[in-house]
């Protein structure tokens, strides 16, 4: 029998992961947790740490390049791939991951350099690190200074300065959100989990009354919470959305964008036994995922159906459902802490699409509402043209009456990283009269 591969290094796994995202423009959590899980016997602390190093070097990669630019004669793009990699997770630890020795960051990146390129690259890498080095100590610079200076200028602008203020200097990944299950005491959960995980920090959410947050965890899909059902990973501010829908045991819902069925096993909790919980969405494989993992927690989800919005309402034709959530595709902005790929692969252009969409999406699912009925629309931006102007358009062409979100009492309403400590998120609400 052959013996398991050793794995590598933290260092090599992020700079392994940030090539994914750079080459096949792949989202870093889905590449970082394939990763992960390719190594099962990795230790939680290497593990932990090269989600910290994959994460950060990212969140400051213009800021890092900035930096290396000034001592590399062919700037940092000159270098091979993977040599580059390790340039920026070297420099990222230089600058803001003090427990890292200085030593230990560029010896590894100088010894992967002479792998990759041989001797001489591994020189100017030495040489470069040294030099930023000595920068970094004369010239320090806040994280969340470095996180903003990174952002494209045209995505920068649409957003609040603030939304990376909530980072302050804290070099760690953002909390990881689960789910407990309704009914579940979230403080033996939490209790259990500092047990089984004595390295991560967990807390209980503010924003959900379901949350808890942890990190440092490892693969939260490997703890006993989430392995036997009791708890759903799912990001606190996603939850809320949920729950703003205000879904009562025995309604009929729509989960009109459900992706992959977070917030579709949310819902179906609160509609109970005797509610119905449809779901649709564009890709058909993500709702064979949402259907799978539903039936693994014991829901019984009703219709579900690949539907395109923006040509049509598919089999869904009837002015039916108590409530409809419609969290439709968007930019993604207000999820850029924790994705910082969103920012790096902005567009105009795309922006616009996607305004255009959001309009369509909400006009075509407003009209499977029955009288007396509730729409939701959420996107998870901060942008104001895919939240406040949305929801002014929507009150313009709708034949609706403003609604109260449930959970949080107004008609409109932002989520950010500095109010509630969630990812950002734009939700109104809408009844259609009786």
């Amino acid at each position: 029998m052959n013996a398991p591969k050793t794995a590598p290094g933290a260092r090599t796994l992020a700079v392994d992961v940030l090539r994914r995202v750079e080459r096949d423009q792949a989202f870093l959590a889905a590449a970082l947790h394939a990763e992960l899980a390719s190594w099962p016997t990795l230790d939680p602390r290497e593990a932990s740490l090269a989600t910290t190093l994959a994460f950060g070097t990212l969140r400051v990669r213009g800021w890092l390049d900035a930096r290396l630019n000034r001592y590399a004669k062919k700037g940092v793009d000159g270098f091979p791939p993977k040599v580059r990699g390790h340039l920026r997770v070297a420099a990222y630890q230089l600058a803001f991951l003090s427990r890292v020795p200085a030593s230990a960051a560029v010896n590894e990146a100088v010894r992967a350099a002479k792998r990759e390129g041989g001797e001489p690259i591994a020189r100017a890498v030495n040489a470069i690190l040294r030099r930023v080095a000595t920068d970094l100590a004369a010239t320090p610079s806040s994280f969340a200074d470095a996180v903003w200076e990174s952002l494209p200028e045209g995505f920068r602008t649409r957003l609040p300065r603030s939304i990376c203020d909530a980072l302050g200097d804290d070099e760690e990944t953002p909390f990881t959100g689960l789910r407990v299950r309704a009914g579940l005491d979230r403080v033996r959960v939490i209790d259990e989990l500092r047990e089984e995980r004595p390295q991560a920090t967990v807390k209980v959410g503010e924003a959900s009354p379901l949350a808890v947050l942890v990190r440092r965890a490892g693969l939260v899909e490997q703890l006993a919470c989430v392995r036997d059902g009791r708890a759903i990973v799912q990001e606190e501010g996603s939850q809320l959305v949920g729950l703003a829908l205000g879904t009562k045991p025995g309604d009929r819902v729509l989960d009109a964008c459900a992706g992959r069925g977070h917030k579709t096993t949310l819902l179906a909790e609160a509609a109970g036994p005797n509610g119905v919980v449809d779901a649709a969405d564009l890709h058909a494989k993500k709702l064979e995922v949402a259907r799978r993992e539903a039936e693994q927690l014991g829901f019984d989800l009703g219709e579900l159906a690949a539907v395109d919005w923006s040509v049509g309402a598919g089999s869904f034709t009837e002015s039916r459902y108590d409530r409809v959530l419609v969290d439709a595709p968007c930019s993604g902005s207000g999820t850029v802490l924790r994705r910082p790929e969103i920012g790096l692969r902005f567009s105009e252009a795309k922006l616009q699409e996607l305004v255009t969409l959001q309009r369509a999406i909400a006009r075509r699912c407003a009209s499977l509402v029955r009288p007396g009925g509730t729409l939701v629309v959420a996107t998870c931006s901060l942008f104001p043209e895919e939240g406040p102007e949305l929801a002014a358009y929507l009150r313009e062409t709708l034949d609706f009456e403003p609604a109260e979100l449930a959970m949080l009492g107004v008609h409109c309403a932002t989520l950010s990283p500095t109010a509630q400590g969630t990812e950002g998120y734009s939700l109104s609400a809408f009844r259609r009269p009786a």
